[in-house]
């Protein structure tokens, strides 16, 4: 078997990082069809202290959500692989949902604090 040197390694590890955290994002074909024949609401009134509330916010909401982004990432990994060891099927189905709803629910929308 070649011998890989770390870069060619780190390479692929950062490439198949890239194409997890893309395809996680990428909505399914139900959230489309959901969101198209949802009635969208009236906008609440936007007053003018919430706007500046969500313009001075919304970096330090970022600053927060890329580190709890991450640890739900590397926590979710080896907890997915480890859900596939499990004896029963229905557990570890139900492990990945949990990880998939937590990893949706850390890294997700909404990435601005809005009005």
């Amino acid at each position: 078997m070649p011998r890989h040197d770390a870069s060619v390694l780190g390479k692929i590890f950062s490439t198949g990082l890239v194409v997890a955290s893309l395809a996680a994002c990428a909505p399914t074909p139900e959230m489309e069809a959901r969101d198209t024949n949802a009635i969208q609401p009236d906008p609440a009134p936007s007053y003018a202290g919430s706007r500046v509330l969500g313009a001075l916010g919304t970096p330090f909401y970022i600053a927060f959500k890329i580190p709890i982004c991450a640890l739900t990432l590397a926590l979710a990994g080896p907890a997915a692989g480890a859900s596939e060891l499990s004896g029963d099927f229905a557990d570890g189905e139900y492990l990945r949902h949990d990880l998939e709803d937590g990893i949706t629910d850390n890294c997700g929308p909404p990435y601005a604090i809005t009005p």
